[in-house]
């Protein structure tokens, strides 16, 4: 952090002695997102491209930080919209840095009511807020009036386009309910604990392999405990994400006869290039096809 600090300083020194004027062009909001989530929510109130900082490449959200030239990003910003819940850690500190006074902060998760997320950094909190149609829904509504409330001369346009997307997220909450109530095993065991604000939705359980970071390993003793459980209540998917090694799970599926399938954490981008509601519902016809077993 305090490497992230000496960066912060430097770019706020740099442009201290630059010229203080942003480029005129009153239809131009600059608006700087961290994570994909929050891209693609904010885009879709916008109808808008925005200017993303964490790569969709698989870096691990938990524990990146910014560069000196996403900071310079930021300085030039008219808004910064992250999720909060702390999944961003380095966020308070860079924003106590940037001498952007204009700048309009959105903390996209405050109206989620917060679920335990089982002794993680900030204060037990689980920052997976968006991993939900309902939370998402939330997320997608708090994103939409702060940037209404700012920009009126497009809050019209970012009415109509919330109101839209608001109609597809509670399709899709339907979807969900009417796919998962039913279910014989509620029961969903993961590599990743990045599914709380979804089973917590929608009556299911959530059992993490590693925790909360997806790059955390089990010890012995707690892998023994999950292949108890996974014997015990006859759970036949273990549940591994997208662009992290699927060797704990495989190994816990060898030991059980269990079978393992892709859930997406929703944290990046897919290969394919869908959306946030896109990619929820292809989440959902993983999850009916490994629980339905």
């Amino acid at each position: 952090m305090k490497k992230l600090l000496s960066i912060a300083l430097f770019i706020f020194l740099l442009v201290g002695c630059s010229s203080n004027a942003r480029p005129v062009n009153n239809n131009e909001i600059k608006i700087v997102t961290t994570i994909f989530p929050i891209t693609d929510l904010t885009q879709k109130v916008t109808g808008e491209s925005v200017t993303q900082l964490l790569p969709d490449s698989g870096a691990n959200a938990h524990t990146w930080e910014p560069t000196p030239q996403d900071i310079f990003l930021l300085e030039e910003a008219d808004v910064f919209i992250y999720n909060g819940a702390g999944m961003e850690e380095w966020v308070e500190d860079v924003l106590d840095s940037l001498g952007n006074e204009e700048l309009l902060v959105i903390e996209a998760s405050k109206d989620v009511a917060k679920i335990d997320g089982h002794g993680h950094a900030h204060a037990g909190v689980d920052p997976h807020t968006w991993s939900s149609p309902k939370t998402a829904k939330t997320q997608l509504e708090t994103i939409g009036q702060a940037l209404m409330s700012e920009f009126e001369d497009k809050a019209d346009d970012y009415k109509k386009n919330i109101e839209k997307t608001v109609t597809l997220f509670e399709e899709l909450d339907k979807e969900y309910e009417t796919a998962l109530k039913d279910l014989p095993n509620r029961i969903l065991v993961v590599q990743h604990e990045a599914y709380g604000y979804l089973t917590h939705d929608y009556g299911l359980q959530q059992i993490g392999i590693e925790g909360l970071v997806p790059t955390s390993e089990p010890d012995p003793a707690r892998m023994v405990d999950i292949i108890k459980l996974v014997k015990e209540y006859d759970v036949k998917t273990i549940f591994f994400e997208e662009n992290v090694s699927d060797r704990v799970a495989q190994t816990l599926a060898n030991e059980t006869g269990a079978d393992t399938a892709v859930l997406n954490t929703l944290a990046f981008k897919n290969e394919n290039n869908d959306d946030l509601i896109q990619m929820m519902r292809n989440n959902l016809q993983v999850l009916v096809e490994g629980l339905e077993q």
